[in-house]
């Protein structure tokens, strides 16, 4: 994996030179307790070897810049919606970057995919996602704390072709 990341890095330089300051300023470490491909949070990008070893080159790299993009986003830092789960937050971050970026190797939920409109910013989707989760909290204000994987300021790719054989049903948030 260090050379895959090394390689990214290296291509970044010249080409994406916001994602290589990404990853110059974060940690990247493996985490085999993680049930998904790629996460991001506490100025770490975690991958799980088991599964990023079996994705293609193309995968992984998208599976990084998805981390990358979500990182300038702030999505796993200070845009944090009040009241919104773990799975939420990471289900309307996937909204925003599935409906403004185009993915070729990796699938992330759309906002169609909840039934929602384009165009909204990541607080709109995690609260209106939120709701669909917990739909007996008919106030909004949601729960937190309902995904084993993640905590309140991390988020993950789930989002890999099904060809990859890795799980793409955004459920494991």
């Amino acid at each position: 994996m260090k050379e895959k990341i090394e390689k990214i890095s290296l291509d970044w330089f010249l080409s994406e030179p916001a994602l290589f300051k990404v990853l110059c300023s974060h940690e990247i470490v493996p985490n085999t307790a993680i049930d998904c491909p790629m996460r991001c949070g506490k100025r770490r990008i975690e991958y799980c070897p088991a599964l990023c070893k079996r994705l293609p080159d193309e995968t992984f790299r998208e599976l990084v810049k998805v981390e990358c993009i979500r990182i300038l986003l702030k999505h796993p830092y200070e845009r944090q919606p009040a009241e919104c789960s773990p799975r939420a937050v990471v289900a309307g971050s996937d909204c925003v970057l599935a409906d403004n970026y185009s993915w070729r190797h990796v699938r992330l939920s759309a906002p169609g995919d909840y039934g929602l409109e384009s165009g909204h910013p990541f607080e709109y989707y995690a609260r209106r996602i939120e709701l669909m989760l917990n739909p007996s909290d008919g106030d909004g204000s949601g729960s937190k704390g309902n995904s084993s994987k993640m905590s309140d300021d991390d988020t993950g790719s789930q989002g890999v072709d099904r060809e990859d054989d890795v799980s793409s049903n955004g459920s494991s948030d």
